[in-house]
């Protein structure tokens, strides 16, 4: 499987615009939050930088498509605080983070999060 052909199906940062438009805050609040609770994106630019293997593209997009819908949940209870919503955020972004570190060689992740923080 080509990168070039097939780029990482997961769009987290489209998802999380969508619902927070749809709850009316603007883009740049949507990403300072998202960033904020550690939520770093994995562009599909560094994917062919690093130049990842299928196995690797593949573990991604799962690993995407999982956390996107906890994470569309989480944003669309209403039953949550604001403040349970970021604990639960920043949780989930813990998880996330220590999955793409299982995901990614030492140097990649570490390249990921000098990007970041």
């Amino acid at each position: 499987m080509s990168l070039a052909r097939k780029p990482l199906s997961w769009r987290p940062a489209l998802l999380m615009a969508t619902l927070f438009f749809a709850s009316g805050l603007a883009a740049q609040q949507h990403d300072e939050l998202l960033i904020d609770a550690g939520w770093y994106p994995v562009p599909d630019s560094l994917a062919l930088i690093w130049k990842l293997d299928d196995d690797q593209v593949h573990r991604l997009e799962v690993l995407g498509t999982d956390l996107d819908k906890r994470l569309a949940e989480l944003l669309a209870d209403p039953a949550l605080t604001e403040g349970e919503r970021q604990r639960t955020l920043r949780g989930l972004a813990a998880t996330r983070r220590s999955e793409i570190e299982r995901v990614l060689r030492t140097e990649q992740f570490e390249d990921w999060l000098r990007r970041y923080e």
